[in-house]
């Protein structure tokens, strides 16, 4: 081979054709992959826990804290938003990180940018609902520290943002945010106060800046809204306070709870003891809220230091209302009446507020220690100087003007302003109406008193449909003009126009009820019993009964407060309440009205104890409350203290019955009984299914099952109407009367229920099981008796259910059998009967088990020993009936007992 053609094959190998042939599979290309592999997967802990992802884009929680503080505002705002949305997302993150979280957002409170500050609060928001004021606790300090320093700034904008962080505190975390309201209080007043007449001893004046918008109106209207929350939530912390009989918590008695899942903060303090030492100090751990207590004492609770404030507040709130407080035009110079403007009708809706509260404020600290001097020094001091300012143009009325097209969209909610002026000035008015009557006082002649007076009465009587915020305000004004006027025409008038309005409300309304408690503690609860003989009051105690029958059901707690005033008023003698429970009892339980029926237990029980008011009880007034107490659904305590009212009333010793004595023992019967005659008469035409019935021969009387509603009723009542037959002074004729209504009713049916068979059974056993009975009567007895046995026997006694009716029938039964001579052997002869008279296996066998059990009894071995010729007569006549039957369980059983006593005896 040449040198040419060596060089071509060479050339050949690095291009070679691949020759496909048939059948093979094709090659895979020099380039091919194989993506066929397996790998282990990896388990990152931090993305499992139950809060979802700890992380964002681009940054961890620790890496977001890391850049709140960064220099640059852009930076800050979109790293706190990055924030807002992990803590969102996770609840956990936060618990888990709150020392961090609280110590970096506390510093944007007073950041200088202001979509950092907004980030902020809403990261803010985010901690606050998710933390619970226990934790919250140790950097509350903290918090209260940097808001103060904001609330203080010389930034406007960061004074305002101020405000909406303490709204956010104040809404979940008011006990803590009270327990600092010396500095927050303080800051206050700084905020609408010259910085440079504070620091000296003149007085208090309004900042005035021009240019600036935190000396305008709508600022101060915002510091006033927000103050008035503030003080809202120290009263109620002290109204709470003041009706806690217990008082505050001992230090003592405070704990701390570790637990095993959660961070607890606690706060570690030095020891206070004092006195020297050569040992080391140690520390002390003590609850951050006990030492916000203290600090909540040494402020709100110190009558001194709260008059301070109250004197330097009043001034900067008459100032704000004098800069706002619209000019008079001409037209209204007649009338006296002064129309507000929106923005100033919100002005003093503020002022009044703040006002009444500090009012209450110093009251309730003036009657915890007993000293008013504080409160009337203020008074005096300013007193005049209110009167003059807002009783001028008083009432006050609101110019509404039409707002312009495309306004209603646009809705600028300001916190704390109701969204109706004209409710915005009924509120006003009232407001200022509670803050004068504060100001009332009888040894001064005050004209403007009437004028007040006036205008109170008038809004009773013509307003009828009020809101509810607003109806307790006129309520609160009414019971504060009570307290501080003296005349009694005036208080007169100031009631009928009370009524009136309790009248006018609508019946399931809450203003109804507010309405109604005010007239009753005004006149019928009030110690002193001022208007015991007024028309107004007799007027009001009329109502009452028809006002329950109008609710019924539809409301029970205003029935059951209404039924409370009924029973107070009959209780202190007011002759009115006494004639109307007198005249309306029957139909208040009428088992038409079905009020008892509708009411629960307590209403129920309410109702009936006006029975202790009623003077007479009518045969009629008797049978219908007999009725309405043997409904199902009238419990049987409602019964029995009904029965227990009855027979205390009824039965005194002396007192002649306003009718026959047999109808009251029918009564009495009835209710034990279960069922009334028309009912048991129903019971009648059920067809019986139960084959455990004695032959006709034997008993009449057939046994039926009763529901387990009315056994367990029976077994309540029944007690309660033996206690009742013994009140009878004449034994003798209350059981002659006895014996002749059971005689007549056992003569005449033939079904009767389990209920009713307890309740019989259960009196005699109780109340005359050592009295002789009639022939009649002893008959009906003995059937009775055979006929329980023997519908009530069970095979094994130990398989009754606890509480099940055959079980309760069988015991009684047993009981009557051993209390009362000559019962056991009239039993057994009426059993002989029995059995010659049923040919029928499964009938002796359960005739025979009821005498085996009988012989069982452990109550009835002294009994059975005056029976024995009785047994041995049974006995025969069982072994001549079945002497065709083989040999079986149950008749060698009762031989076999048989022959155990009447061997022994």
């Amino acid at each position: 081979m040449g040198k040419k053609g060596r060089k071509k094959m060479e050339r050949k190998k690095d291009f070679q054709k691949v020759k496909l042939k048939v059948g093979k599979k094709k090659p895979m290309p020099d380039n091919f992959t194989k993506t066929a592999f397996k790998s282990q997967g990896i388990l990152l802990k931090e993305q499992f826990r139950p809060g979802g992802d700890t992380q964002v884009a681009k940054g961890t929680i620790h890496e977001l804290l890391c850049h709140v503080n960064h220099y640059n505002a852009k930076f800050r705002s979109t790293s706190l938003v990055k924030l807002k949305e992990l803590l969102a997302a996770n609840r956990g993150l936060v618990q888990d990180n709150l020392a961090s979280l609280i110590q970096n957002i506390a510093h944007t409170f007073t950041d200088r940018d202001e979509k950092a500050r907004q980030a902020g609060r809403a990261v803010m928001k985010q901690i606050v609902i998710k933390v619970e004021s226990k934790l919250i606790v140790p950097f509350f300090p903290a918090l209260c520290a940097h808001l103060s320093c904001a609330m203080t700034h010389l930034q406007e904008d960061i004074r305002l943002d101020a405000l909406k962080i303490l709204d956010l505190l104040l809404a979940h975390y008011p006990t803590l945010v009270i327990a600092r309201s010396h500095d927050l209080l303080t800051n206050f007043v700084h905020q609408i106060s010259q910085q440079g007449h504070r620091m000296s001893g003149g007085d208090i004046q309004l900042s005035i800046t021009p240019g600036s918008k935190f000396s305008g109106q709508k600022w101060r209207i915002q510091v006033l809204q927000r103050l008035k929350a503030f003080l809202s939530a120290i009263v109620s912390s002290k109204q709470d306070t003041s009706t806690d009989d217990g008082g505050g918590t001992q230090a003592g008695s405070r704990e701390v709870i570790v637990s095993s899942t959660q961070e607890v903060y606690v706060g570690i303090y030095r020891s206070s003891k004092s006195g020297h030492s050569t040992e080391s100090e140690g520390s002390a751990l003590r609850s951050f809220s006990h030492q916000d207590e203290l600090a909540t004492q040494d402020f709100t609770s110190s009558l001194a230091d709260v008059g301070k404030f109250v004197q330097k507040v009043i001034p900067l709130l008459i100032q704000s209302w004098m800069e706002a407080r619209p000019g008079r035009h001409s037209n209204q110079a007649s009338s006296g009446d002064v129309t507000l403007t929106p923005v100033s009708l919100e002005m003093l809706h503020g002022v009044l507020s703040v006002l009444q509260l500090l009012w209450t404020w110093l009251e309730l600290l003036c009657q915890e220690s007993g000293q008013f001097e504080v409160f009337s020094s203020i008074q005096k001091q300013f007193g005049k100087q209110l009167v003059d300012l807002f009783q001028t143009g008083f009432p006050y009325s609101v110019h509404e003007k039409k707002p312009p097209r495309g306004s209603q969209r646009r809705s600028a909610a300001v916190p704390g302003k109701p969204p109706d002026q004209s409710g915005d000035c009924l509120a006003v008015n009232l407001l200022l109406c509670e803050v004068m009557s504060y100001l009332m006082r009888e040894e001064v002649k005050q004209r403007w008193k009437g004028r007040v007076l006036e205008y109170v009465t008038t809004t009773l009587q013509q307003q009828e449909q009020v809101s509810t915020e607003h109806a307790q305000m006129l309520l609160g004004v009414v019971m504060r003009m009570m307290k501080n006027m003296v005349k009694q025409d005036s208080k007169l008038k100031l009631i009928e126009g009370l009524f009136a309005f309790y009248k006018n409300s609508h019946l399931l309304s809450q203003n109804k009820r507010l309405a109604m408690t005010c007239i009753a503690d005004i006149t019928v609860l009030d110690q002193k019993m001022e208007f015991k003989d007024a028309a107004v009051t007799a007027d009001f105690i009329e109502t009452i009964p028809q006002l329950v029958l109008q609710l019924g059901c539809r409301s029970i707690e205003s029935s059951h407060h209404a039924l409370q005033i009924l029973h107070h008023s009959a209780a202190v003698g007011h002759p009115s309440a006494v004639s109307c429970i007198q005249q309306h009892f029957e139909t208040l339980l009428n088992p038409e009205t079905a009020l008892l029926e509708e009411y629960p237990d307590p209403s129920q029980r309410q109702l009936v104890q006006l029975l202790h008011w009623v003077g007479h009880f009518s045969l009629e007034s008797l049978r219908t409350m007999c009725t309405s107490f043997l409904r199902p659904e009238v419990s049987a305590a409602t019964v029995k203290y009904a029965v227990q009212i009855l027979a205390c009333k009824l039965l005194r010793k002396g007192e002649k019955l306003p009718y026959e004595l047999s109808d009251f023992i029918s009564f009495l019967i009835t209710l034990s009984l279960g069922y009334q005659m028309e009912d048991l008469r129903q019971c009648q035409l059920i067809k019986l299914t139960d084959q455990r019935q004695l032959p006709a021969e034997a008993s009449h009387l057939r046994i039926t099952k009763s529901p387990d509603e009315l056994l367990i009723k029976s077994q309540n009542i029944s007690p309660v109407i033996c206690q009742s037959l013994r009140l009878i002074s004449d034994e003798q004729v209350t059981w002659r009367l006895y014996q002749d209504v059971v005689c007549k009713l056992l003569s005449g049916i033939t079904i009767l229920p389990a209920a009713t068979a307890y309740g019989l059974l259960y009196v005699v056993h109780n109340c005359y099981s050592g009295l002789e009975a009639t022939d009649a009567f002893a008959v009906q007895l003995v059937r009775l008796t055979a006929s329980v046995l023997h519908s009530s026997l069970h095979d094994y006694s130990s398989d009754w259910a606890e509480g099940h009716w055959e079980r309760a029938l069988w015991q009684l039964a047993i009981s009557n059998l051993g209390n009362r001579s000559g019962l056991l052997s009239d039993t057994l002869d009426t059993l002989s009967v029995a059995v010659n008279y049923h040919r029928d296996t499964e009938q002796l066998r359960l005739i025979a088990s009821t005498v085996t059990r009988l012989l069982q009894a452990e109550d009835l071995k002294q009994v059975w020993k005056q029976s024995r010729s009785h047994l041995s007569d049974f006995m025969s006549c069982l072994k001549e009936t079945t002497k065709s039957l083989s040999e079986t369980r149950w008749l060698a059983e009762l031989k076999y007992e048989s022959s155990l006593f009447l061997g022994q005896t």
